[in-house]
């Protein structure tokens, strides 16, 4: 399991995660328990107006497809980020 090294607040109630191999993840703060996260003894960085977790709807916590929404209130079943790695952003070019 990758070590959290420091987190981020937002206005929207998302903590981003930050870990020492450099990888962020969102989660809204009331889902930490859910996920076992604790922030206990963890240092608070900076606290945004806007996140990945309200814009681009990135997090552990809702569905791959975009919506925003978590797993199991939408179309799939697996999350949009996975623990200690961010989403990967590809382009097409033609």
């Amino acid at each position: 399991m990758e070590l959290i090294e420091n987190y981020d607040l937002c206005t929207c109630g998302a903590v981003t995660l930050n870990f020492e191999n450099g990888e962020t993840n969102s989660i809204l703060k009331k889902n930490l328990k859910k996920f076992n996260i604790t922030l206990k003894g963890i240092k608070k960085i900076n606290t945004y107006t806007c996140c990945n977790h309200c814009v681009n709807h990135y997090g552990i916590d809702v569905c791959e497809c975009g919506s925003g929404l978590p797993t199991n209130k939408c179309c799939k079943k697996e999350s949009r980020e996975t623990y200690g790695k961010s989403v990967e952003i590809g382009f097409k070019f033609s």
